[in-house]
């Protein structure tokens, strides 16, 4: 008895590991890329879903990218009706009888501090585009993921390995989305910095601190720019966050224009008050305009619009000045030191006119320089 008992389990284990065995493949042959296919590596994978008549080679159906929709029962994705264009950097979708599903209406919603686009439609196209995620191997796209929000609506996650931006075209067949470094969709773009932040307060006085009071002019001058419409924007922070200077330069160099650092003077001497704007000799770039012009602009917008008291334009080797290779200027708003103009910084009037200052004179930069593209 203890040996047919044992045989008996022996036998089970054994047909235990080889189904394990043949799921674990099957999900493992779920999981794709699109290099993957490229390369002919996924053999009679293909094969099993329509290719549309393209002459580009690099096209490839999403749906021969599947990937498993649960760890655990290793059910594949619904995704359909889709199709990546790697040369192009483009998403078609077919309009299915003249569907329309609102891609030149849906809502944009740009996280690019964590890399991320979203398109939100008007309704749920889950029945013409599916769900789940696909994985695409480029240096901008890392993602595409289609889920219902809370509202019902669909919508799609472009995860980047970097930010980047979208648009949306259609003609009468099909939608297209593409997708593009920053610099392709806008032609003006500026990188605002609001200094210091997370573990680094800057200066502190009556138990004020310099990183909160960059950070709420920093969110004005955003709504005057988005407002405007003229500039795109990204800000290096929208929260008490901190990042290493370095970081923000590169920040800066790697999809803007001009570079604009907001931050709040303080001196040991209690008297000294007034505005200036710095800028950095050591700096290399290979812009027509130099950041010592940039910062005189500045500096004289934040004269005419504060009223405060012009001190002067200088060179300072901050590195994040130093490692920008763009335009780049510091906008120092005051002495925090000085307790008048302490007692205008923490106003809501006072945030509003330096953001309208440094607004000014984006646009006004922007008007005598043209970004190369």
């Amino acid at each position: 008895m203890k040996v047919k008992f044992w045989s008996k389990m022996t036998g089970m284990l054994a047909g235990a590991i080889v189904a394990v065995f043949f799921i674990g493949f099957a999900a493992v042959s779920q999981v794709m890329n699109a290099d993957a296919i490229m390369s002919g590596q996924e053999q009679g994978i293909t094969s099993s879903f329509p290719v549309m008549a393209e002459s580009d080679s690099q096209v490839i159906p999403m749906k021969a990218l599947l990937l498993t929709a649960s760890a655990q029962d290793f059910s594949p994705t619904s995704l359909q009706n889709m199709y990546y264009n790697r040369a192009d950097r483009a998403i078609r979708i077919p309009k299915a009888g003249g569907t329309r599903m609102g891609f030149t209406v849906a809502q944009h919603v740009d996280l690019y501090q964590q890399y991320q686009y979203i398109l939100i439609l008007p309704a749920d196209a889950s029945g013409h585009l599916g769900f789940g995620t696909l994985r695409i191997s480029d240096p901008l796209l890392r993602s595409v993921t289609i889920e219902q929000n809370a509202q019902g609506n669909t919508q799609l996650i472009f995860q980047g390995e970097q930010i980047l931006a979208l648009e949306v075209l259609e003609d009468a067949a099909n939608y297209y989305i593409r997708i593009m470094h920053p610099r392709e969709k806008y032609p003006l773009i500026v990188v605002i910095d609001p200094g210091h932040g997370g573990s680094d307060p800057g200066a502190i006085s009556r138990g004020i601190r310099e990183s909160d009071l960059n950070l709420a002019v920093s969110r004005y001058l955003i709504e005057l720019i988005e407002a405007g419409g003229e500039v795109k924007a990204y800000t290096i922070r929208n929260s008490d966050i901190g990042m290493e200077v370095r970081e923000r330069a590169y920040f800066g160099n790697r999809v803007g224009d001009l570079f604009v650092s907001i931050h709040h003077n303080a001196s040991r001497d209690p008297g000294v008050h007034g505005i200036e704007t710095l800028y950095s000799r050591r700096q290399v770039t290979a812009s027509s305009l130099d950041s010592q012009t940039f910062a005189e602009i500045m500096q004289r917008n934040k004269a005419d619009e504060l009223g405060s008291r012009e001190l002067r334009v200088r060179s300072r080797g901050f590195a994040v000045l130093r490692h920008t290779t763009i335009p780049a200027a510091m906008v120092e708003l005051g002495f925090m030191s000085n307790a008048r103009e302490l007692d205008r910084m923490v106003t809501e009037e006072f945030q509003r006119s330096a953001a309208r200052a440094i607004y000014n004179g984006i646009l006004e930069t922007f008007e005598a320089y043209t970004p190369p593209r």
